[in-house]
């Protein structure tokens, strides 16, 4: 396993998956996943998040994947939920994230600002390899930028946009941004590559789920390139593509990052497409189960993984199923 690092700050969450009358609990969220799937593969992973009143439900997850939990806040809200149900019929899913009794909302984002980044001392953050996140805030920004000065790479996922100024400014701070054609309108992505061309981005990265990738890279001339297209790989055995772009992430990363390092910060087309096209195969293994981690407990997709690819992820063994049902923090009404 390479010994390499990253510091997470985003969405994570507890995910209940409905299947009929089975509900599985989990860990969940953009940020959460990613590192996650590192983790298990060898790095050390770090994630940004508050004290919630409840933390203990998110920390005990977070702890048996390997994921060093960073406390920035104390906060007396409870530790996000998110609800999917998957029909077992079509195998389509919708997401839930209100209680249907007291109409509460299940989850908000708290993210750290920059006097709470800076008072947290730790030479593991100092010299993280990696810095992902999925959401922006002052003390984000200022992460990042440490983490790039000191030789570190940097990459941020937007969950979507409501304000172009901002996703522009906020996509700048990241030598790589990758995000779901749905969630960034396409009138955006067009001009988007234009507009951070004298900013640290280096590499832009579009999902576009059945139809594979896109991704834009810039040449050592400093201009991008035109688009490069990554078809994608059929599924065997398909049960639901939640996660699938977490996957993508993660496995990208592991991929990638050696060789970014090894060649002193320099990023090679060659290195791009190759990490790409094997993280686009693992992905697609992940749409054998149910919900976004629910991979990590088959040992026989992970051996696939582990021999086929080279992606020698470590498997979690706990009891993800839950008999009793879940229930809101709220009004302890079933959700």
């Amino acid at each position: 396993m390479f010994n390499y690092s990253v510091i997470g700050s985003g969405f994570a969450c507890i995910d209940y998956i409905k299947d009929g009358n089975s509900t599985m609990e989990n860990l969940g969220g953009t940020c959460a996943n990613v590192l996650t799937i590192l983790s298990l593969l060898g790095w050390e992973s770090y994630l940004w998040l508050p004290k919630f009143c409840d933390k203990e439900l998110i920390e005990r997850y977070l702890l048996e994947r390997g994921i060093n939990p960073i406390f920035f806040a104390n906060t007396q809200k409870p530790v996000a939920r998110m609800i999917e149900k998957i029909d077992v019929v079509t195998k389509k899913h919708q997401f839930q994230i209100k209680c249907l009794n007291c109409d509460k909302m299940l989850f908000s984002t708290i993210l750290p600002n920059k006097h709470q980044v800076e008072s947290i001392k730790q030479c593991e953050i100092e010299t993280a390899n990696v810095f992902f996140c999925d959401r922006i805030s002052e003390g984000i920004r200022f992460q990042a930028e440490k983490v790039r000065k000191t030789g570190g790479l940097t990459m941020y996922e937007p969950n979507g946009a409501r304000i172009y100024t901002t996703l522009k400014e906020s996509c700048c701070q990241f030598e790589i941004v990758k995000f779901s054609k749905d969630r960034i309108p396409p009138k955006w992505q067009a001009v988007l590559p234009d507009d951070v061309r004298e900013s640290n981005v280096k590499l832009i990265i579009v999902s576009m789920g059945a139809q594979g990738l896109k991704y834009l890279f810039r040449n050592e001339d400093e201009n991008f390139q035109e688009w490069r297209f990554i078809s994608a790989v059929t599924c065997e055995d398909y049960a639901d593509g939640t996660g699938a772009g977490d996957w993508l992430t993660a496995a990208f990363l592991y991929y990638f990052v050696p060789l970014y390092l090894q060649r002193n910060n320099v990023m090679r087309a060659k290195d791009v497409d190759e990490a790409l096209n094997k993280a686009i195969k693992i992905a697609t293994f992940s749409c054998r189960e149910k919900g976004a981690q629910n991979i990590i407990y088959n040992d026989n997709v992970l051996n696939q993984l582990r021999n086929e690819y080279n992606f020698p992820i470590a498997s979690v063994n706990v009891d993800v199923s839950k008999q009793n049902a879940s229930t809101c923090p709220f009004c302890g009404k079933e959700l």
